[in-house]
């Protein structure tokens, strides 16, 4: 007779004991925090940013886009502040160049007056700064990567092939313009290859550098994307994901938005480059054929790197 009571007191405890655990983690499921600099209340409307219909080069130099005909043009996003890497890529693999190629770097706006004055003095120099109206941050790089697709749309329409890059990587431009300009590739009109990631996990742990809420999406897995280090599209590729990018909400890691998420919308499918590397390799540069992009080098390694070409102890052009 005894044992119901029990029993019944036991059933409580533990009714009460789940309730608890259930009310302490429903909190934490329910909210996650925001990104910052997007948070849940700010808008995602991409053409707030972008502005299409408004002109917003705030610098353009005289070198960039020129009109004769360009096989390869090639992008690199780079930080306002970042002149020792801009100095160290005009030095080693943008020095020489196929035959119609160019190298440009992207940058957004400072307020900084310091850093004004330097770009201005750099763009007197080297005439080929492209300075778009848009804050330069990180969480500001899909805004970035979309004012580049709008300004290529607009200015570079006789650009066959554009490749989006870093400003802390190798580049074997020799190698990849070999590529683009070889019979297979002439064939197609639609392109966008670089390291592939396929099935990418969606990281809900706030304090990751890859963290994204499910107010700013809501899988689990993202679209198959290619790495934000480097990738290669053809205009058309271009020109499409710029206008779908103008109607689907913003992401804020640009790699996963504009070659994932664009490029599925636009029914363009990215594919795997062989030589596009995202981590960074020790290698003979003379010996460096297999390679189109390695990721994460200082100036100074980048530099050193280069050394073998900078004393003509070995030919870039041929060993590519």
């Amino acid at each position: 007779m005894t044992l119901v009571p029990t029993y019944s007191k036991f059933l409580l405890g533990t009714l009460i004991s789940i309730t608890f655990i259930y009310l302490l983690y429903l909190p934490i499921a329910q909210h996650q925090p925001d990104v910052k600099g997007w948070e849940l209340s700010k808008s995602r409307n991409t053409s707030l940013y972008v502005r299409p219909q408004t002109e917003t080069v705030l610098m353009c130099g005289a070198l960039v886009c020129p009109p004769t005909p360009l096989t390869l043009l090639i992008v690199v996003s780079s930080a306002v502040g970042n002149f020792s890497m801009r100095r160290a890529v005009r030095e080693t693999w943008a020095k020489e160049l196929p035959s119609q190629t160019a190298v440009i770097f992207f940058i957004g706006r400072t307020e900084n007056q310091t850093l004004v004055e330097l770009v201005d003095e750099e763009q007197a120099n080297y005439q080929d700064l492209v300075q778009e109206d848009f804050v330069d941050s990180y969480n500001n790089l899909t805004i970035a990567s979309i004012m580049m697709l709008k300004f290529i749309t607009h200015r570079c329409t006789h650009a066959q092939y554009i490749a989006k890059t870093d400003d802390d990587i190798y580049f074997n431009v020799h190698k990849l313009y070999s590529i683009l300009t070889s019979p297979k590739f002439k064939r197609e009109k639609v392109v966008l290859a670089g390291f592939l990631i396929r099935k990418g996990r969606v990281i809900r742990t706030p304090t990751e550098k890859w963290y994204t809420p499910e107010y700013m999406f809501s899988g689990d897995v993202y679209p198959d994307y290619l790495s934000g280090i480097a990738y290669i599209m053809s205009f058309k590729v271009a020109r499409a994901l710029y206008n779908v990018s103008l109607q689907l909400p913003l992401l804020h890691h640009e790699d996963v938005f504009i070659t994932g998420i664009c490029a599925k919308a636009a029914g363009i499918k990215p594919r795997y480059l062989l030589g596009v590397s995202n981590r960074m390799h020790y290698f003979d540069i003379c010996n460096a054929s297999w390679y189109i992009v390695v990721h994460r080098y200082t100036p100074e390694q980048l530099l050193r790197l280069w050394k073998p070409i900078t004393e003509q102890r070995c030919n870039l052009t041929l060993s590519s």
